[in-house]
């Protein structure tokens, strides 16, 4: 877990900096990768969240959010967010879809049996299409609960 202590670090530099550019363009990517290959990596990431809700975009915006207006900073822009999307939502959705890109690929490497190459990037490429749409479709569903929750 020095890997999350180290992009905590980071994430921590990015807020003092005020730099949201740092933490959509790198930090995400890095705690991606964690998303990915780590099943429950939600729990580990859980404190990152709450860096990024309560401290940087308070600092950020200089406001006093909301729960409500934070959950929704942290959605993609197509869905009314700011691009900084919260880590402990899009973890088991990164692991799953890690792990149904990557089925064919780890079977053969564990039979033992020859991998179709062409037919493991069309299967990979078909399951991460499906993967963007339920998380597009996971996302909608979130957004249209927090404005739910949003005063008129």
């Amino acid at each position: 877990m020095g890997k999350l202590s180290q992009l905590f670090g980071q994430c921590s530099r990015a807020v003092s900096t005020f730099s949201a550019h740092r933490v959509n363009k790198s930090l995400q990517h890095e705690w991606g990768y964690i998303q990915r290959i780590i099943a429950g990596a939600e729990t580990y990431v859980h404190p990152l969240k709450e860096v990024l809700m309560d401290i940087f975009l308070p600092k950020l915006t200089s406001l006093d959010l909301t729960s409500d207006e934070k959950d929704l900073m942290c959605k993609p822009v197509r869905h009314l967010g700011i691009g900084i999307v919260d880590p402990v939502f899009e973890a088991p959705l990164a692991f799953d879809n890690s792990q149904e890109c990557t089925k064919m690929l780890t079977d053969a490497i564990r039979t033992g049996i020859v991998i179709d190459c062409d037919a493991h990037e069309h299967e990979s490429n078909v399951k991460k299409q499906q993967a963007r749409l339920l998380k597009n479709v996971k996302q909608q569903e979130a957004v249209a609960e927090i404005l739910l929750e949003l005063p008129e």
